[in-house]
């Protein structure tokens, strides 16, 4: 693996782990080899902040549900879901992620969109104790062992938001309700600040399990430039497998 998509890699799990002004998405598992899923229906691209370049997200829609109330973000204990991100720059750069994590196994592809329309992508796997990535056309495995790698946690975005909440970082208010991918959910728009770096857009929170389906926004950084991001979860503690690609 270069030393190129090594770097990618930890900065996407660093914005999976503490979130910041880059998310990314990407479209849901059609074919993907080696990950044994389900294959969500094609979805109409949504119209909001962070426009996907493929289809992965749900345009949402009005449940019938007048005063939701959903269940604090983070009170809920996750086994496993499906993600993806997309994040444009304004520099016209796009970082695209789509990902499955279970208790014991995780699968995670990148791809980097340059402004000039070239493209990069890399796709890594942790099963049990090895990790699987890609050098060209081959994969190549490599034993991690008692090596730390993936816990459930790094991809829990709802603990992410609630400590952002407790920490005075993030401030939600009610924006009615909303459907995404089947789930009827709570919007709220946010603000956030970490730092210098300032955010606003909405989430989707399930009215009744409290977790988190999508977020949608924009974040700008300290050097001017913008970022339109899209992301969305869905599968929450759904019983499927990740399997190795070799």
């Amino acid at each position: 693996m270069s030393r190129k998509w090594q770097l990618i890699i930890l900065g996407v799990v660093t914005v999976l782990v503490v979130g910041g002004g880059v998310a990314c998405a990407c479209s849901p598992f059609a074919t993907t080899s080696g990950v044994s899923v389900s294959t969500p229906q094609a979805q109409v691209p949504t119209t909001a902040p962070g426009q996907p370049t493929t289809k992965p997200a749900v345009q949402p829609t009005q449940p019938s549900v007048d005063n939701p109330n959903p269940p604090p973000l983070g009170s809920t204990a996750i086994t496993s879901l499906r993600f993806m991100f997309e994040s444009k720059s304004s520099t016209g750069e796009t970082m695209q992620v789509e990902g499955a994590q279970t208790a014991s196994a995780m699968y995670m592809k990148m791809t980097q969109i340059n402004s000039d329309g070239t493209s990069e992508s890399q796709a890594l796997y942790y099963v049990g104790e090895f990790m699987y990535y890609q050098e060209g056309e081959e994969w190549q495995k490599i034993e991690v062992g008692a090596t730390p790698t993936f816990s459930i946690d790094d991809f829990d975005f709802n603990k992410t938001l609630k400590e952002a909440q407790d920490n005075g970082t993030l401030q939600l208010k009610p924006a009615g309700v909303g459907t995404v991918r089947g789930v009827a959910c709570a919007k709220y728009d946010f603000v956030s600040t970490e730092g210098e770096t300032t955010g606003t857009g909405s989430i989707y929170q399930g009215i009744t399990d409290g977790l988190l389906y999508r977020m949608e926004g924009e974040s700008k950084g300290t050097d001017g430039t913008t970022s339109q991001v899209v992301a969305e979860f869905w599968d929450y503690n759904q019983n499927f497998s990740i399997e190795p690609p070799i």
